[in-house]
């Protein structure tokens, strides 16, 4: 015979070991506290991760741009050295490709920060378009004139795409800057500013800061750059 009594007994004592819903609500409500507490560090850590991966690239690129020059009399690559397949003359695609044609890069992804512009081709010849090159180049005073060794190691060689910004020197105490940084959403670090590479083959991430309505680099040049920026260098875009 069923024992009514026991049957209560054990429905009262299921029922204290469970949750209630406010009990459920409150830890509900902690973790997804918890969460948010650690979303900030993680998404903190990954944005850092990728600074240094493009910081990593430009290093490495000025480092196949530094090779080139030893073989071609001291001088760097210039837009106008483009891919042979369709020329794209004054342009950081161009330099890329001649890289890669020239067999001083094998890894036509090392150009791209953004995963969505890596490069699929993996054989020469290379046609890197604007969609698969996410740096800046420096050459020398026109788009067809390579940089020599004459430029001073504090030259900046490589950097991350500005989209669109002016890249200006160093004016008396004032250190060089990129303004409107990321004018036309194209910089693969947004606002946050820019990796760069320089002849020394010193390379650095350089924070943007806001500034009026759009965001600076400031001490993109150095104070000790002594040459003429606007009459001596030009800066390729993709």
């Amino acid at each position: 015979m069923i024992n009514i009594r026991l049957l209560f007994r054990t429905a009262r004592r299921l029922r204290r070991d469970g949750f209630t819903l406010v009990e459920l609500l409150v830890v509900i409500g902690i973790i997804a506290i918890l969460a948010g507490v650690a979303l900030g560090p993680i998404t903190g850590g990954i944005e850092k991760a990728k600074e240094n991966a493009g910081m990593q690239a430009a290093r490495s690129i000025n480092l196949l741009a530094f090779s080139y020059s030893n073989d071609n009399n001291q001088t760097y690559l210039p837009g106008g050295n483009a891919s042979s397949a369709t020329p794209a003359t004054s342009l950081s695609e161009g330099i890329a490709s001649a890289l890669l044609n020239n067999k001083y890069a094998s890894d036509a992804t090392i150009f791209a920060i953004t995963a969505a512009h890596k490069y699929t081709g993996s054989a020469a010849p290379y046609n890197l378009t604007s969609n698969n090159v996410d740096f800046d180049f420096v050459a020398g005073s026109s788009a067809t004139v390579g940089l020599t060794a004459t430029a001073p190691d504090q030259t900046p060689i490589v950097f991350s795409e500005i989209g669109g910004g002016t890249v200006n020197g160093p004016s008396g105490a004032t250190a060089g800057t990129i303004t409107q940084l990321n004018t036309n959403n194209k910089a693969p670090f947004g606002s946050n500013g820019v990796a760069v590479a320089y002849k020394s083959n010193s390379a650095q991430f350089i924070k943007g800061t806001a500034a009026g309505t759009g965001t600076t680099v400031n001490n993109f040049i150095s104070t000790s750059f002594t040459d003429t920026w606007s009459g001596n260098y030009t800066v390729i875009l993709p």
